[in-house]
């Protein structure tokens, strides 16, 4: 009778049927963290890239640098961003833009998982967590200025 009531290696077993659910919600915890800030940044570069194009900034079509949109869009990301990530547009009939138009700046941003929770989910049988996810943002701003440099229009509004 003594052998039947002993409990060593309980701990262990509740320990292994346990372990992944507890996984799940740690995992769950530290990718929705990192999803939120990935969140952040291209929101607020897609706003600071439209408050900075509408104080007359070249969008900088080609080149991402510091003193066009797209570069200021970048630099606010925390260099999260890629170049190619960004576009700056001037929605409107044909011709060049003036003062009182609108400049959109559209952020699409591909965020990858920093932890395994799509493959643990699957070893659980659920539903996959994907590895990666689209995050976009988008913002308006009201020109102040024309940009030095002519624009011509072109693109939609958010």
């Amino acid at each position: 009778m003594r052998h039947v009531l002993k409990s060593e290696g309980q701990a262990l077993v509740e320990l292994v049927l346990v372990m992944p659910l507890i996984l799940v919600m740690v995992f769950s915890i530290v990718e929705f963290g990192f999803a939120l800030n990935s969140h952040l940044a291209v929101s607020n570069a897609a706003a600071e890239g439209a408050r900075y194009g509408a104080l007359g900034s070249p969008p900088g079509d080609g080149t991402c640098a510091t003193n066009t949109v797209r570069g200021r869009a970048l630099k606010t990301s925390g260099e999260n961003l890629e170049c190619s990530e960004i576009t700056v547009s001037y929605p409107g009939g044909p011709g060049n833009v003036a003062r009182g138009d609108s400049v959109v700046v559209r952020v699409s941003h591909e965020y990858e998982t920093v932890t395994p929770l799509g493959s643990l989910l699957d070893l659980l049988g659920e539903a996959g967590f994907p590895n990666t996810i689209t995050l976009s943002a988008c913002s308006t701003g009201r020109l102040e200025q024309a940009p030095a440099a002519a624009v011509a229009r072109g693109g939609s509004a958010c």
